[in-house]
């Protein structure tokens, strides 16, 4: 068994997920495989294009067979990237988990649409996201 990240993410990112403050990452968790345990141990999230800032936890030890369930999971947004899209690209979220000396022991990578600053998500993935489309003050359609 190795040791494993596990992550619940956002399929689809947009200019509104971040002005809204929707989570991207619901669910995150570290597991150690059996009969293993270690100590200072770093968990490190990146994308590309970096549509979120760089973020690291630190685990001070996990036993064999523990799960830990990082519960801060605040993830802060590139708004400026998010703002300028004009058409949807397709961007990766990236989870490495390392040791003390620096060795990977897993890595998860979680391909995200990256919306266009006017695009909606849809039902599926971002229905409570709609009403920040809707523009009352807009001078189209007067």
């Amino acid at each position: 068994m190795t040791w494993t990240i596990e992550a619940a993410i956002a399929a689809k990112i947009g200019f509104a997920t971040h002005q809204n403050a929707i989570p991207i990452i619901r669910d995150l968790s570290v597991t150690a495989p059996a009969g293993t345990a270690a100590d200072n141990l770093t968990l490190s999230l990146s994308a590309d294009p970096p549509f979120v800032q760089a973020k690291t936890w630190r685990i001070d030890a996990m036993a064999g067979g523990d799960t830990l369930h990082v519960t801060d999971r605040d993830i802060a947004l590139n708004a400026t990237l998010l703002h300028e899209l004009t058409e949807a690209i397709t961007g990766t979220l990236i989870l490495t988990l390392t040791d003390s000396q620096g060795v990977t022991l897993a890595d998860f990578s979680h391909p995200v649409e990256l919306l266009a600053h006017n695009q909606w998500g849809g039902m599926g993935t971002m229905a409570e996201l709609l009403p920040a489309f809707v523009m009352p003050n807009d001078s189209i359609g007067r």
